[in-house]
């Protein structure tokens, strides 16, 4: 074969390439030989975008697999979904305290919560016919402990304030200024379980993931959602029967289920934990939900979660049905009829009645007028709760007036135990609560 000079010079590229090509090859720069014929490899298998692309996602790194995936909407990443877990302060469980003895001459009982001294919110009843009060601390009094006191709630009546000998422990001192005329009332009470349980909230916290916003705009990816989720927890487990303690003192996978199902991706959700009834051997409380689009714009949705009443002594859980008379309904639909007429935090709720006509009322729509309420047909309320003060019925301001926005606070009805006393089942833990505090 003749040896021309053009081949040579091919020759001798060809093997410089082949050794550039093994240098590469061990310094790991190049990828291994294909198994496929050389027709296949030589063969180009993506366009030169693709390959762009390909080369721009392989410069990314590579998650680990520890990581937990996000969520994405058109284009949107705001991280990994997971648990918090906060400061060690934010950990430590929300101590529930109880405390008995008068203010006056009248018996009652208080439920105080705090994690430092300075920060305390509750609420205390009268055992015959009460009312109940809010308490929030207040610094009227410069190096002084007090709390202020509502009736209802914070944004309703004051009703003076409870100014005390020092900050509350085993015992709580003091006297109720405000609270009726004349002179100040003695406020003297002790911390005690007997018929009551001790209680803590503890909460766990959900993050991440993507906040639907408007679809368009600079809101399409407004924040990142997260849960707030406060739980009831037994220091002493031992203190209530076996069959409760999953109920009243959930586990971290419990905790953590619940929490995952709270979660809404419209919004930041907020679960609080409000103890109601913890005497005589009785327990109920109540969770208020609270999802917020947009938060410190206004715009949220409310709603109450009641329970039934869990009896401490035997272990048994009892809903409203068990604790009434049979054939109940009729009889407390006119209860809560009369209270929606005649309570004045409804005065609000008569003109929408007064303008739907007659014809216009149905069972159970979303239409009401005086007429349904002279009938006795009540809307369905959404919850219960065996509150402080009787039972506790929850409705969207919806329910009541069909003009009325849903996004309002929550309404509840309160129909007090001593209108219940005919309605008591006897027997029931409802009738033991109606005893102890004097009603029967």
């Amino acid at each position: 074969m003749i040896d021309h000079p053009g081949r040579r010079t091919l020759v001798a590229a060809a093997s410089m390439l082949a050794t550039l090509a093994g240098a590469y090859h061990l310094a790991g720069l190049w990828p291994a030989p294909a198994s496929k014929p050389p027709s296949q490899v030589l063969r180009p298998a993506r366009s030169p975008a693709a390959m762009a692309q390909l080369a721009t996602d392989s410069a990314a790194p590579a998650p680990t697999r520890a990581s937990t995936p996000a969520d994405t909407v058109e284009g949107c990443l705001s991280g990994p979904v997971q648990f918090v877990r906060g400061s060690p302060a934010s950990r430590r469980p929300l101590q529930v305290r109880h405390y008995v003895g008068t203010v006056g001459k009248q018996p009652i009982t208080a439920v105080l919560q705090w994690q430092n001294p300075d920060s305390i919110t509750g609420h205390f009843y009268l055992h015959q016919r009460g009312p109940a009060y809010t308490l929030t601390s207040v610094r009227s009094r410069p190096g002084r402990p007090g709390l202020a006191v509502y009736q209802e709630n914070p944004t309703e009546r004051s009703a003076g304030e409870w100014r005390l000998a020092g900050w509350p422990g085993s015992r709580l001192t003091g006297a109720w200024w405000g609270g009726a005329p004349g002179q100040p009332q003695a406020v003297l009470l002790r911390e005690s379980y007997a018929g009551a349980v001790r209680l803590a909230i503890r909460a766990s916290c959900l993050r991440g993931g993507w906040a639907a916003g408007y679809k368009t705009g600079y809101a399409a990816c407004y924040n990142r959602p997260t849960v707030y989720h406060e739980f009831l927890q037994l220091p002493v487990p031992a203190a209530v029967p076996l069959a409760l303690r999953p109920l009243l003192s959930p586990g971290a996978a419990a905790r953590r289920r619940t929490t995952r199902a709270a979660r809404n991706s419209a919004g930041q959700v907020d679960a609080r934990v409000s103890v109601q009834v913890n005497d005589w051997d009785l327990l109920s409380y109540k969770t208020l939900y609270t999802t917020a689009l947009f938060p410190g714009f206004g715009t949220a949705d409310y709603a109450f979660r009641g329970s039934p009443l869990f009896d401490l002594a035997t272990g048994q859980v009892w809903p409203l049905s068990r604790l009434l008379r049979p054939g109940y309904q009729p009889a407390l639909n006119r209860l809560i009829a009369r209270h929606l007429l005649h309570d004045r935090k409804f005065r609000d709720y008569a003109w929408w009645w007064a303008q739907e006509p007659a014809s216009q009322v149905a069972g159970d729509s979303a239409m009401y007028t005086t007429l349904w309420l002279c009938r006795a047909v009540v809307p369905r309320p959404k919850a219960y709760v065996f509150a402080s003060e009787g039972l506790e019925l929850t409705y969207s301001p919806s329910s009541l007036a069909e003009n009325k926005s849903s996004h309002e606070w929550v309404t509840t009805v309160l129909v007090p135990y001593y209108e219940l006393l005919p309605l008591a089942h006897p027997g029931t833990p409802l009738a033991r609560l109606l005893r102890a505090r004097g009603l029967q």
